[in-house]
């Protein structure tokens, strides 16, 4: 993106306030006292799924990593990270899904799980770009 790492991470940061920009999460709610950084959880909903997300790697303007809670007992964990590197004037932007299944007959539900995060992510993806530069339109912020 052509935007500083700050800028993204102004969105990013505000943890439960993922239903604003990212169009598949249908509500979502802050879960913790604390509403930001390590330990910090939030609640989405996604349709009729729920999903419980919490902050385990906070590095302000580079990491934001959190595991997701709600998905079949097949994974021991699954983890989203965000990574943001200044890249020019702009931002590259990552965002990986790690899925750890209990033991390998759990490798093919994995791969499937995966490919369905993957889709999401990328969606998310879309999602927080479109968000950004919609935002700068408004604020009158120039690339």
């Amino acid at each position: 993106m052509n935007v500083p790492p700050g800028e993204i991470w102004e969105t990013l940061s505000k943890f439960d306030q993922i239903s604003q920009w990212a169009t598949f999460v249908s509500h979502s709610s802050q879960l913790t006292e604390r509403s930001s950084g390590i330990g910090c959880a939030r609640r989405i909903q996604q349709g009729s799924n729920t999903i419980v997300e919490t902050i385990t790697e906070w590095e302000e303007n580079q990491v934001l990593a959190y595991t997701l809670s709600g998905f079949p007992p097949v994974f021991r964990r699954v983890t989203n990270r965000w990574l943001l590197e200044p890249d020019g004037s702009g931002t590259k932007i990552s965002l990986t899904v790690e899925l750890l299944p209990i033991r390998p007959p759990a490798n093919l539900p994995a791969l499937i799980v995966g490919t369905i995060v993957g889709r999401i992510n990328k969606k998310m993806m879309k999602d927080l770009k479109k968000f950004i530069e919609e935002s700068r339109n408004t604020t009158g912020v120039s690339s």
